[in-house]
């Protein structure tokens, strides 16, 4: 059996979005996803910022969908009201709309990417620099893909069964 990396190194070695999300942040579902609805969208003729747009709303729904499993509220944990005043309520579409930022993101890079000014700043700009811009692209929407993790203790209860590994030097 023949494993792959899930990611390359997308914090500190990206170069441009689309190398963000095409290249190094989770490669698996890049590729499922460039399979089964970029593609065919391109072999039906739809232009590429459409298949792109699409594919990032996709990816939002999808994302959309592990949300309310991850923060699904059981019968057991609801009061005789039906509410259960301790679990974590997460707001549906706040995920969407990070991945459509994205998505918009990707089409303006397209779009502008190869003009002198864009083709000139990867030639100087170092590698640090560049992958802190393209970090930048995402950040002001992040908290939208992140925030419900952070503010329902996810990571708090994950880690009491989930220790984590290191590799040892």
């Amino acid at each position: 059996m023949k494993t792959v990396p899930v990611f390359e190194n997308p914090l500190f070695a990206s170069s441009t979005p689309s190398n963000f999300w095409g290249g190094r942040w989770n490669t698996l579902v890049h590729g499922l996803l460039k399979r089964t609805v970029y593609k065919p969208l391109r072999l039906a003729g739809q232009h590429r910022f459409v298949a792109i747009a699409t594919t990032f709303i996709v990816s939002g729904l999808v994302h959309e969908y592990v949300w309310s499993v991850m923060f699904y509220v059981h019968n057991h944990e609801k009061d005789e009201d039906g509410v259960c005043s301790s679990c974590f309520k997460y707001a549906t579409g706040k995920v969407s709309l990070f991945f459509i930022w994205n998505g918009i993101v990707i089409v303006l890079e397209q779009i502008v990417g190869g003009s002198y000014f864009f083709q000139w700043l990867r030639v100087v700009l170092p590698s640090a620099i560049k992958t802190a811009l393209v970090i930048l692209t995402a950040l002001p929407l992040a908290h939208l893909f992140t925030g419900d993790w952070v503010e329902s203790n996810f990571f708090k209860h994950y880690a009491i069964g989930m220790p984590i590994i290191v590799k040892l030097s």
